[in-house]
């Protein structure tokens, strides 16, 4: 996933409203939401994370009694969360777009037709949490995630004569193959 580097004071100060609110006792739902709410009502909510902060989750599945799977809208992870950590959320939270928007590397797959663990990891050394410059090449709808999904070019600026595209990286080192457009 990735999020607008545009947006990043404004999900900041989000979050910093979404927790102060949340973590007042007076502003407390009342009740323990129960599986029964889950499945019939909205699968957005405001969820504690084992961090001890608050943010948006999308509800994805239970996993049981007590227990659901859910998104990080914000920030594209993936949790279980206890029914007990979770809050309606409430509409001056939901003003704000989710900022993950799924992503893939554009012009490329992977070289053995599925990403192996070593690949994923190489991958992952060099872009979680880091900064890139994108080019957005394609937008398209995923009807899985209802959501966007975007297919960019990952550019690494911090070089000052080089520009360093991680997908030519990942052809380079015979991980990955171009597509033919």
């Amino acid at each position: 996933t990735v999020q607008p580097w545009q947006n990043t004071t404004l999900l900041e100060n989000f979050q910093t409203g979404l927790n102060a609110f949340y973590s007042k006792s007076q502003n407390a739902y009342g009740r323990t939401l129960t599986n029964a709410d889950i499945s019939s009502g909205d699968k957005f909510y405001a969820g504690q994370h084992m961090d001890g902060k608050w943010y948006r989750v999308k509800v994805n599945a239970t996993i049981d009694e007590n227990t659901v799977a859910a998104k990080i809208v914000d920030f594209g992870d993936f949790t279980m969360i206890p029914l007990e950590n979770l809050q309606p959320l409430w509409p001056q939270f939901r003003n704000l777009p989710m900022q993950s928007v799924n992503a893939s590397l554009a012009d490329i797959v992977a070289a053995n037709g599925d990403w192996s663990a070593d690949d994923t990891i190489w991958f992952s050394k060099r872009v979680v949490n880091c900064q890139f410059v994108s080019r957005i090449k394609d937008v398209t709808y995923d009807p899985m995630e209802d959501n966007v999904r975007v297919s960019v070019s990952l550019v690494v600026t911090t070089h000052p004569t080089t520009d360093i595209y991680i997908e030519k990286q990942l052809v380079e080192d015979k991980r990955a193959v171009y597509l033919c457009v």
